[in-house]
């Protein structure tokens, strides 16, 4: 593998070293991209005293190369290298591979409008609500017409009947948008039609998850049982105990090697067996097959408007989702989904300062469980919605709360992104949040901002669902078991942004946000003693 990593990197410097040759021989090649180092420092991250302070540094070298085949067709292909964390080397978890490429995709020009083909980075439609950084293989389409732009995009988003006995059980997307620039606005709407076959519904994904959670308790205490054994033994003779005097003790039920001060090794042994055994069942029940699927189809409108006029502006969006989803294996209900999320905010700028104020809401689902599904995460997740740092924003790369996105007392960012799950009960809870902000410029390159936010989720949940220890679950209504209502308070938040784009093309950011956490975050146990959260971020980034 080494000798392979290195022959890629020799080749990777022979190209950049041959290109301009290859500008002058077949195109021009020009690149572009950025380093980053980032700094994070969070406390009380799950929202308790006793958490330690989660603080490190990350880095990330990204390159784009553009290469002009013809004036009528260009190749792109990016690339991430030692995106990592600091004090961290190949092969852990976070850096599985030293060079990840992202993208790789043609731009074709015709007289009839423009196409991209191959796996292209996303991007956001209108004000970032209902969107998330991320790669997907697509076909694009794009007509402009004077001040108008037309697109059709055909998105692969999973492929699931590649060498398998089943037919079309692919996830995919089509949209179709337009948009008008104007002089001192922008506008555009977008249709999306979700066909994917290939679905789970909340119930399911939370069986799934429930179990998946038995199984690792059960091999963490199986191995535990077997590390006491053996650690047992090993220090048996390593005491000077017989090899004898042990197997007796292993084969022989209730001996024991008391006059040594070594407890009964036949017991230990059987509980080792008994807790092996039990993960083997929960192993079973894992294996059985990951959740039955519903075959989704849904319409999903979206429209935007952002302008600025004089000193004011304005930017709203709403989008709007329905569906069904039908389960034809085993006769289950179909699902039926009607989400919706939308964002309204005013600006006004004069001299060096700039203030804002807006209100953003995300649908939630007070019965996860039941065929009405009303998450606005169920299709898409508001990854790069970034108007809070803590609770829905991001660090300017689709990474929901810079780190924070599994965190907030275990139940992660409301906005979450990849990395948060969508079972998540803050993603589930939706989010009714006003905020306003204040941003001060005293030179051209440096600006302080300081936001303001309070949240509220949208619905809490009023089910909870309970393993029956056979692979499935009873959802039940928490009132009748005894637990308590969630409330619906997720706090205030208050957020100081330094910005400097010092040395032309560095720009260094800092960023102090407070969490005064609501008791949504209790989840409805009154018991619960929560501690706010606060943390400091800081980046320096060079773009070429």
């Amino acid at each position: 593998m080494k000798k392979f990593t290195t022959m890629i990197v020799a080749i990777g410097l022979a190209f950049l070293l041959a290109a301009p040759a290859l500008a002058l021989d077949a195109g021009s090649l020009k690149f572009g991209g950025e380093y980053r180092v980032r700094g994070f420092s969070h406390s009380n991250v799950n929202l308790d005293e006793n958490d330690a302070t989660d603080a490190y540094y990350d880095m990330r070298l990204r390159v784009k190369a553009t290469y002009n085949v013809t004036d009528n067709i260009t190749l792109t292909t990016r690339f991430d290298a030692l995106d990592r964390t600091w004090g961290t080397d190949k092969g852990d978890d976070n850096n599985i591979e030293n060079i990840d490429f992202k993208d790789a995709f043609l731009t074709i020009k015709t007289p009839l409008g423009g196409f991209i083909i191959g796996r292209y980075p996303t991007t956001n439609f209108g004000t970032g609500l209902y969107d998330s950084s991320n790669d997907k293989d697509r076909i694009i389409y794009v007509l402009p017409i004077a001040n108008w732009t037309f697109a059709g995009v055909l998105q692969k988003e999973g492929e699931y009947d590649k060498g398998t006995e089943v037919a079309d059980a692919d996830n995919e997307k089509y949209s179709v948008v337009t948009q008008y620039k104007g002089k001192n606005f922008t506008a555009g709407a977008l249709l999306a039609v979700y066909n994917y076959k290939t679905v789970p519904s909340p119930l399911q994904l939370d069986e799934f998850v429930l179990n998946y959670g038995a199984y690792k308790a059960a091999v963490d205490a199986a191995n535990l049982a077997s590390a006491t054994l053996g650690g047992t033994i090993d220090a048996a003779l390593a005491g000077g105990i017989p090899q004898a005097a042990i197997d007796n003790d292993l084969a022989t039920p209730g001996a024991t090697l008391a006059a040594y001060g070594i407890p009964d090794l036949n017991a230990l042994a059987n509980d080792a067996d008994a807790k092996t055994g039990q993960a083997t069942y929960a192993g079973s029940l894992i294996s059985s097959g990951s959740p039955e699927t519903y075959e989704v189809f849904a319409w999903v409108p979206e429209a935007f408007f952002k302008g600025k006029f004089g000193g004011f502006g304005i930017e709203a969006e709403i989008d709007y989702a329905t569906g069904t989803g039908e389960n034809a294996t085993d006769g289950k209900e179909d699902l039926d989904a009607t989400l919706l999320e939308y964002l309204a905010e005013v600006s006004y700028e004069t001299g060096p300062f700039a203030i804002r104020g807006g209100y953003v809401s995300m649908s939630g689902d007070e019965n996860p469980y039941d065929t009405d599904v009303k998450c606005a995460a169920y299709f898409e997740r508001s990854a790069n919605l970034d108007k809070t740092f803590i609770l829905t924003g991001n660090d300017g790369d689709g990474r929901v709360g810079a780190g924070l996105e599994t965190t907030l007392g275990g139940y992660g960012t409301v906005a979450a992104g990849e990395v948060a799950s969508f079972l998540n009960p803050a993603v589930r809870a939706g989010i009714n949040m006003l905020y306003a902000g204040v941003t001060y410029s005293p030179l051209e390159n440096l600006s302080f901002d300081f936001v303001y936010a309070n949240a509220k989720a949208d619905e809490v949940a009023e089910t909870i669902l309970i393993p029956d220890g056979s692979g499935g679950g009873n959802v039940m209504n928490r009132n009748d078991i005894g637990l308590g209502s969630i409330d619906d308070d997720m706090g205030n938040e208050y957020d100081f942004t330094v910005t400097w784009k010092c040395l032309g093309n560095l720009e260094y950011k800092f960023v102090a946000a407070y969490l005064d956490a609501g008791d949504f975050w209790k989840q409805g146990d009154d018991s619960v003693d929560l501690e706010n959260l606060y943390t400091f971020y800081n980046s320096l980034t060079l773009t070429f």
